[in-house]
């Protein structure tokens, strides 16, 4: 995702603005975390899981809940199988890390959408100290890193809208797994996806044949990589026999709306 237009000029002076709300966010979220961190039911949840996988292995973990997709809880478990880290000092710091992160993505989305430097610095600053998302970046749970990763997904969607970019498209199928592997909504992102191919198609002044070349491999390379990543990981995980998570489960409309 590139910066251009009105950023061009100052480019030094936003990019360090920029890295200064980065710098903030990542602040302001590990002060919360060291003075009054959050935990709640599902937290233990996830610890428990992430304990579980990292000593008895994967199987042992689903005993737990066979219903959680397993990006979150993964990610914990590996924090503590290869560096030795508690679960929840993992949780912490991707929380830390990916709260602040979300900061940029919320940039490269109002850039894309309103080719503005200036309100797309200005909406940073928001996400970096919105107290919603600073809570939802300092409690274990699988929004910690679900809402990042759906941004960056979202960025690169607007971006590839904007250039008419097959790359993109690949980079948001990519994120969009991994989104739909932490929280089972992720899913429905395709459904949304599916829309503008629709609205693309009828509405475009490209020529026919050209739009729907281009909305065809699109649609291909995001239909693909989604499933392909998700049936791999599926494929991973076949010792956790019992675990219920699959492909399948993100067709669930039993999930909407489901709050942690």
């Amino acid at each position: 995702m590139k910066i251009g237009g009105e950023c061009f000029m100052d480019k030094n002076k936003y990019i360090t603005y920029l890295l200064l709300i980065f710098l903030l966010a990542f602040a302001v979220r590990t002060v919360k975390v060291l003075t009054k961190p959050i935990v709640c039911r599902d937290s233990i949840l996830y610890v428990k899981m992430a304990n579980y996988w990292a000593d008895f292995g994967v199987n042992e973990a689903y005993n737990l809940n066979p219903n959680i997709p397993p990006v979150y809880v993964a990610t914990l478990a590996m924090g503590q199988k290869y560096l030795g880290l508690r679960p929840e000092i993992t949780g912490d710091i991707v929380g830390i890390v990916l709260g602040a992160l979300l900061s940029l993505a919320v940039f490269f989305i109002t850039f894309s959408l309103f080719d503005s430097c200036k309100l797309a610095l200005i909406a940073a600053l928001l996400a970096a100290v919105h107290p919603y998302l600073i809570r939802s970046s300092t409690t274990i749970l699988r929004g910690a890193a679900y809402l990042p990763v759906l941004a960056f997904a979202i960025a690169f969607a607007v971006s590839a809208i904007k250039n008419r970019s097959l790359l993109k498209w690949c980079f948001f199928s990519m994120l969009l797994a991994v989104a739909a592997m932490t929280r089972h909504e992720g899913f429905f992102v395709l459904y949304v996806f599916f829309i503008w191919v629709i609205f693309e198609l009828i509405s475009s002044k490209q020529p026919f044949i050209q739009r729907l070349r281009y909305l065809v491999l699109s649609a291909c390379f995001v239909f693909v990589i989604f499933f392909g990543i998700i049936y791999a990981v599926r494929v991973s995980l076949s010792d956790a026999k019992k675990s219920s998570w699959s492909n399948t489960d993100l067709l669930s409309m039993k999930f909407t709306g489901k709050i942690e």
